[in-house]
């Protein structure tokens, strides 16, 4: 068996032999070694491997699950399915998402500073085929202008759209929170991180697993599955395009990057306010099968001077989101004092 693990950087694309070249030593410099590893670093077999990374996958795709509102996912399939046997146009079977080359094989990297014993510590990169890519460029040409003459993306929703990017969505948080400051209030900001938000989507395409060895390397990581790389974005933003807003808070959207913002005249007002929000979002992430990952989600009390933070934590879907001293949001780290000293 080979001593290392080489993943396929073929897509559907045909690459030039000098890009390819390139692009095959990128990948092998970024294997850590042969994934995943047993107990006592014994090496599994070619058969276990591939039958323990293409379990993470399928559940890597597939939908979120319960606790969710499943007579609302029932409703929204019935209406769904009820426009397409009552639309008037025939959809050409070009566009069914069982043709060829809708398909891509998925290549697994590992992550950074991650174990590569765990096949959950590496990410599934998918390139398409050109022939896919353009094909996926005109609905999303049509969708972008149909949402833009009809308003559907919301003003705080800046992900993925024209003439707006991170840098002004950062800079309005920023101002929301200096404002907070200049009128003697206590801002504070949740800020939440969305599970696999481009990759759960409702879909029941299986993948398949091809596997393929010789003298010198082996291929572990080559799955076939269903896979748009261009519409998801601006299809995500549509579809969380009512996501709930209240007086007593501020939502900054940049696709699935979430901080809700709010400020008072002290920190447990702000927390109080922030608390009463996230009991109107869990009821929406509930209907629309959104996760949150509380863990990996933040909180924060920005306030000028010597503060120490005591106060009860928040609740999403009854797990505690923590307080901290500082948040990552779009690349930028805050701190509760707004020195930005930590980013730079």
């Amino acid at each position: 068996m080979a001593k290392n693990t080489i993943p396929s950087p073929q897509g559907g694309s045909q690459p030039t032999p000098k890009n390819n070249k390139s692009r095959h030593e990128k990948i092998k410099r970024a294997c850590l070694g042969l994934p995943p590893r047993g107990r006592k670093y014994r090496f599994y077999g070619t058969k276990e491997k591939t039958d323990c990374f293409a379990d993470n996958l399928e559940e890597f795709f597939t939908e979120n699950r319960t606790p969710y509102d499943d007579d609302h996912i029932d409703k929204v399939n019935r209406a769904v399915r009820s426009f397409l046997n009552n639309c008037s146009s025939v959809i050409p079977p070009l566009f069914s998402p069982h043709e060829i080359w809708k398909h891509c094989t998925i290549t697994l990297l590992p992550k950074k500073n991650k174990d590569p014993k765990f096949p959950l510590n590496y990410r599934p990169i998918s390139p398409i085929s050109c022939v896919a890519k353009l094909f996926e460029k005109i609905p999303l040409s049509r969708i972008r202008a149909f949402s833009d003459t009809h308003h559907l993306i919301p003003d705080f929703q800046h992900g993925f759209r024209k003439k707006i990017s991170t840098c002004h969505q950062l800079l309005r948080t920023i101002n929301k929170i200096i404002d907070g400051f200049n009128n003697h209030r206590t801002p504070g900001g949740v800020f939440l991180d969305v599970e696999k938000a481009f990759d759960r989507v409702w879909h029941n395409e299986p993948f398949k697993l091809q596997l393929t060895q010789s003298a010198q390397e082996l291929e572990v990581s080559r799955l076939e599955h269903p896979r748009e790389v261009i519409c998801p974005p601006l299809l995500y933003s549509l579809y969380t395009y009512d996501f709930p807003t209240s007086p007593t808070v501020e939502v900054c959207l940049f696709a699935d990057a979430a901080a809700i913002l709010s400020q008072s005249h002290s920190p447990e007002a702000v927390r109080k306010n922030l608390q009463s929000y996230l009991g109107k979002l869990k009821k929406w992430l509930s209907l629309w099968r959104i996760p949150v990952n509380t863990s990996k989600s933040q909180v924060i009390i920005f306030k000028k001077g010597n503060f120490e933070n005591r106060l009860n934590p928040l609740k999403l879907f009854r797990n505690p989101i923590p307080w901290c001293d500082e948040v990552l949001y779009l690349g930028v780290t805050l701190d509760k004092k707004l020195t930005f000293r930590s980013h730079i």
